[in-house]
């Protein structure tokens, strides 16, 4: 009798632990599908590093602009909606709103180069660079 009530109690047991496991595995599917369906699809983006050094501290941040591939450093800066840049397109005019005077300007560095060639904005962006906007003192003549 003792070897029927076992033999009973481990199909118990086991019948329980099938139905815990289908019962797990329907719960973590559900959970999965439910986390699915609320991820958000994450534009890329780039930093873009505004230092003000000592002239204009208080302008020292970080930014993020909308990447994709193919972008030009134009297309990024006017993308950020707190860099402004001159009609034509070749100069910044103002970061976040605050524009230097004519003893200043803004430079740009690119992986810690300055870009100052012509063409500069017209360069393409790789998602890995690194841009910086800094505030420079104008050269006298």
């Amino acid at each position: 009798m003792n070897s029927k009530k076992l033999i009973l109690g481990i199909y118990a047991l086991m019948l329980s632990l099938f139905i815990i496991s289908c019962s797990t595995t329907d719960h973590l599917d559900s959970q999965a599908q439910v986390l699915k369906s609320t991820q958000v699809n994450t534009v890329p983006t780039i930093a873009i590093g505004i230092n003000g050094g000592n002239i204009v501290p208080n302008l020292t941040k970080s930014i993020l602009s909308k990447y994709k591939e193919g972008i030009t450093l134009r297309q990024l800066l006017e993308g950020s909606g707190v860099i402004k840049l001159t009609a034509d397109g070749k100069d910044i005019v103002s970061v976040n709103e605050v524009a230097l005077d004519s003893r200043l300007h803004w430079g740009i560095l690119l992986n810690g180069n300055p870009l100052t060639s012509g063409k500069r904005m017209d360069m393409v962006i790789k998602e890995d660079d690194i841009l910086e906007i800094v505030v420079k003192e104008s050269k006298t003549k």
